[in-house]
């Protein structure tokens, strides 16, 4: 591989409303920060819509990039978050239920 340690800790993780209540932002930021995590994998976020300042929320002060699919109605929603300086996203593919990112 050439480029020494590749390893990563990517979390999935069902979050049941990630827009609504801070302390779910919150506890998803913690990991993040604390675990030292490069990509994450958000399941039921009951969000329609995804933007940067929310991003920002969840995933705290640092460098970051998404690809989403939001809810339809009160059910799913998934956001994949990552730290772009690890992961460069060079396309992604949304259906209902799945987010694919291609990338290096």
């Amino acid at each position: 591989m050439g480029k020494g340690n590749l390893s990563m800790k990517i979390p999935s993780y069902s979050i049941r409303g990630a827009g609504r209540r801070k302390e779910k932002r919150r506890e998803v930021r913690d990991m993040v920060m604390n675990l030292k995590i490069e990509i994450c994998c958000l399941q039921e976020t009951k969000l329609e819509a995804v933007d940067r300042r929310l991003c920002k929320l969840i995933w705290g002060n640092r460098a970051c990039d998404w690809a989403c699919f939001g809810s339809e109605g009160n059910s799913g929603g998934i956001l994949t978050l990552w730290n772009p300086d690890v992961f460069q996203k060079s396309s992604e593919w949304n259906r209902r239920g799945m987010v694919v990112v291609n990338g290096i």
